[in-house]
């Protein structure tokens, strides 16, 4: 395999590759006019360069090979799951381009329609790669995009069927490639280059200007020393280092002609770790990750922190669980259950099942408590403090009222007259002990109040132990293995009222014109749900058959307990009643 590659530089991208072309000694030296030529072009996501292709180099490309007079060319874009090929092609203007060559566009079912599919009628490839940044490979390149000419059909069809590791696939898809020995000429187009975490991240990234294009026919030398052009370790591309373990790659002999007279701008590379993508009220658990389930997290963590926290102010605390045996969040909010290894193995978790909200409400503290939550300690001396605050209050209105008559009687009263004096006496007397009956019926209440919040208390208690649990309704699963593309998206809106994401629909109905978004069947999900519900209450079941008993027998004893109780109560709030009413008689009914 020949080991030439070219760096060429030019002040536009047509300049760039046509000096590239030549300096490899020409287009002319790899096609002739007899060829059936494929054009694989990157097109991952449909947003313009350098998100995708760049078009002027498309354009100067299908020139160059319409000059050689070549009337057979095909072009195949390699898209993200879920592209409609051909409307992403049209809303980018390439179609317009592809018709002005008499060049046609395929799909991959096109590609693998027939028990001999087109690829094996082709005779030259030519893989025209935009190079951008990317989480996983650091940089999009040739060996990256090839892997889109061994797109099966069936994850075309069913993408939820896909489980195979995202970087040991395309390696070995690679490697499948070369086996067919079609001759290729691979071309990474960085005259601009899309830097940060990708095409959908937009507040991250950056479109910067290298002036630059690579071109070999041999895919090893063309990736590897574009690795090295920016700076990087060619082997943190696996199919480099898989190459280089093999020994296919003979540094020393690859031949570099280039013609460049600028140093690249410094580029800032996408992040790797999704517990470094800090989104304001999100908090992510991740277990175990492979590296499909790591690049499609990441993938969905780039356009969220875009689109949904765009809406944020309408969101409290929301949690993303990912990954295989990932922590329980221990935190009450909006819960998203990434891709099917998380879905699979938190079925058990706490999170899933919460405590059925009760009817009965008693206020504490200012606040309406649940009477399923239990107050201990100071924290319930305090509430019942704050609840018996009302009637100790009118305890002190009362003293200050009568107290006030009493003083105003014998303020006015004032003479020698023995009649007079008797009435006085009288009159303190009654009020003196109206005061005192009032005060002795509130205290009554005060005690009565506190006996029956303990035993409240004490009731909720026994009556926790038994299991009364709910599915969590502000729990969303995002399945697929893992969720790929735009897929999550359409499930978050369905998670959330249209009024708190308006950013995500807008950008949702827009996309849709070129993503085909799968179905969200509310009747399936609604259906699973019950089944949930119903192995949540088999399971209630069994575990609180043995303390239904138990905690019958002891509801029944703290009743008889708060009987007695609120009997003696009584008792002696009627026998305070004849003391008061003995200890303040007057004193002509004591003659009487």
């Amino acid at each position: 395999m020949n080991n030439t590659v070219v760096i060429a530089e030019g002040n536009n991208a047509t300049e760039s590759l046509n000096i590239g072309l030549n300096l490899l000694g020409g287009l002319s030296k790899f096609l002739s006019k007899e060829d059936r030529v494929l054009i694989l072009i990157d097109l991952q996501c449909p947003f313009t360069n350098p998100s995708s292709i760049n078009q002027e180099t498309f354009n100067v490309l299908l020139s160059n090979i319409k000059l050689i007079g070549v009337t057979k060319i095909q072009i195949l874009p390699g898209v993200m799951w879920g592209i409609d090929q051909k409307k992403a092609l049209k809303s980018l203007g390439l179609e317009d381009i592809i018709q002005n060559y008499d060049a046609t566009s395929i799909t991959y079912e096109e590609l693998y329609k027939f028990s001999a599919p087109i690829i094996d009628e082709v005779t030259k490839i030519i893989c025209l790669s935009q190079i951008k940044t990317e989480p996983l490979w650091k940089l999009t390149c040739s060996s990256f995009l090839m892997w889109y000419l061994k797109a099966p059909k069936k994850r075309w069809k069913n993408i939820s069927n896909y489980n195979k590791d995202y970087e040991d696939e395309r390696v070995q898809q690679v490697f499948e490639f070369l086996e067919r020995k079609i001759p290729t000429l691979y071309i990474n187009d960085c005259y601009f280059v899309l830097t940060g975490n990708g095409p959908i991240a937009w507040n991250t990234t950056k479109s910067v200007t290298t002036k630059k294009i690579i071109i070999s026919n041999n895919i090893m030398a063309v990736d590897w020393v574009m690795y090295e052009h920016f700076g990087l370790d060619p082997t943190i591309n696996l199919f480099l280092k898989k190459a280089s373990e093999l020994n296919l790659i003979d540094k020393k002999s690859i031949n570099i002609k280039s013609e460049v007279k600028i140093q690249n701008p410094s580029i800032k590379f996408a992040e790797t770790e999704p517990t470094n993508i800090n989104l304001k009220g999100l908090t992510i658990y991740s277990g175990e990750l492979n590296s499909t389930e790591r690049y499609a997290l990441l993938q969905f963590l780039f356009m969220i922190k875009n689109l949904l926290f765009k809406d944020s102010s309408n969101f409290e605390k929301c949690v993303i669980i990912a990954g295989n045996n990932p922590p329980d969040p221990d935190i009450c909010c909006d819960i998203i259950v990434f891709g099917d290894s998380a879905i699979k193995s938190t079925k058990k978790y706490k999170f899933r099942a919460i405590n059925e909200k009760p009817s009965e409400i008693i206020n504490l503290m200012g606040f309406e408590i649940g009477a399923g939550e239990t107050l201990e300690g100071d924290e319930l001396e305090k509430a019942i403090l704050i609840q018996q605050r009302k009637i100790r209050q009118k305890i002190e209105k009362t003293r200050k009222k009568y107290s006030g008559l009493i003083a105003t009687l014998n303020n006015i009263v004032q003479t020698s007259d023995v009649d007079a004096k008797s009435d006085k006496e009288e009159t303190k007397l009654k009020l003196q002990m109206r005061m005192e009956l009032k005060i002795n019926k509130y205290q009554y209440q005060i005690e009565k109040l506190r006996t029956n919040i303990i035993v409240k208390h004490k009731k909720q208690s026994i009556k926790n132990e038994i299991l009364d649990l709910v599915l969590n309704k502000r729990v969303l699963e995002i399945p697929g293995n893992p969720p790929l593309g735009l897929d999550p998206l359409i499930f978050l809106t369905h998670f959330w009222k249209n009024k708190q994401i308006p950013t995500l629909n807008l950008f949702i109905k827009i996309s849709s014109e070129y993503y085909i978004f799968p179905k969200y069947n509310k009747g399936k999900i609604n259906e699973n749900l019950r089944n949930l519900r119903k192995k949540l209450k088999k399971r209630e079941k069994e575990k609180n058959r043995p303390l239904k008993s138990k905690n019958k027998s002891e509801l029944k004893k703290i009743g008889h307990e708060l009987k007695s109780n609120l009997k003696n109560l009584e008792k002696n709030y009627k026998k305070n009643v004849r003391i008061i009413k003995k200890k303040n008689v007057i004193i002509g009914d004591k003659n009487e």
